[in-house]
């Protein structure tokens, strides 16, 4: 920290960096910062400081004043110096509302002292914030990892202990003890069912036997008998039946019915030939008229007309 040591600056930094980050290592590097003699001793103590090579960073302050008061870090030799420095470096020269050309060449500008000293460090508590957010993060993937382990250490005793000879005896003799039982359950199934065909086949032998044959074929012969005798009954009584009724219908039917009743039966004396009707005789027709006892001849009237 480039700063008179008698100022109101470097208290206010001070401070400052003691309660955001006491770790950190503050070396004063007292300088005049007002007067005609004040730019090149500036000048001299920022050659040295970057030079040594052992600062991260470099802090110019000093507290507010007048434009007289604060002229000294308008020099050109001094604006040129902090241009060419290597270390970095943090201006805070006055109050907020003041200027200087050191401001605006320097890497950064702080508006006051105790803004610079914020800029320049972080807070222990965000940084005690962040170490435990770290470590709650470590700890979660130790954590995770360490179980992943175990599981892993678990499936591998597992796998031996499964592939261990005296597991391996257990679950054959396990399997054995299943097949042995399914054998005995399909032995004592399949015995059953051979029982069970063999009652069936013996029943059937059995009704298959000559005895039960004949006794069966003498009831089926009784009983064809008996339908024989009952429908040669039927069938001796039902000729009778259908011609009588045939004979009535044939009756009904017949021409000869009708000439018993006083019709005649026109027919051409020719030919045989049916007449009914007036216009199929011709005055040489000779018509043969049939009646219930004989035949006559007629022959048709010239004169006669239709009617």
């Amino acid at each position: 920290m480039l700063t008179s040591p008698v100022g109101a600056a470097i208290h206010d930094v001070v401070s400052v960096l003691r309660r955001r980050f006491p770790l950190l290592e503050i070396d004063l590097l007292p300088i005049p910062v007002q007067g005609h003699d004040a730019p090149p001793r500036i000048v001299d103590a920022l050659r040295r400081a970057d030079a040594c090579g052992r600062y991260d960073a470099l802090l110019l302050t000093r507290g507010g004043g007048s434009l007289e008061d604060l002229w000294a870090f308008n020099d050109e030799t001094l604006a040129r110096t902090i241009a060419d420095l290597q270390t970095p470096l943090i201006c805070a020269v006055g109050h907020e509302s003041d200027h200087s050309i050191a401001d605006w060449v320097a890497d950064l500008r702080a508006p006051t002292p105790s803004a610079a000293a914020e800029l320049l460090v972080p807070d222990q508590g965000e940084l005690a914030q962040r170490l435990q957010h770290i470590s709650s993060r470590l700890q979660r993937s130790l954590t995770n990892r360490l179980n992943t382990w175990a599981q892993t250490l678990d499936q591998r005793v597992t796998h031996l202990r499964l592939h261990a000879p005296a597991q391996r005896l257990q679950r054959g003799s396990e399997r054995l003890q299943h097949v042995h039982a399914r054998l005995r359950l399909t032995t004592n199934a399949r015995i059953r069912d051979g029982a069970a065909q063999a009652q069936w086949l013996g029943a059937r032998l059995a009704g298959a036997s000559p005895v039960h044959l004949l006794h069966r074929t003498s009831a089926r012969l009784q009983t064809l008998g008996q339908r024989l005798r009952h429908q040669g009954t039927g069938l001796s009584l039902a000729p009778h039946a259908r011609l009588n009724q045939l004979a009535r219908t044939l009756a009904a039917l017949s021409p000869l019915a009708a000439l018993q009743r006083g019709y005649a039966i026109a027919r051409d004396a020719g030919t045989g030939q049916l007449l009914t009707s007036v216009t199929a005789v011709e005055p040489a027709t000779r018509i043969r008229l049939q009646l219930k006892d004989g035949d006559v001849l007629l022959r048709p009237d010239q004169e006669s007309s239709g009617t």
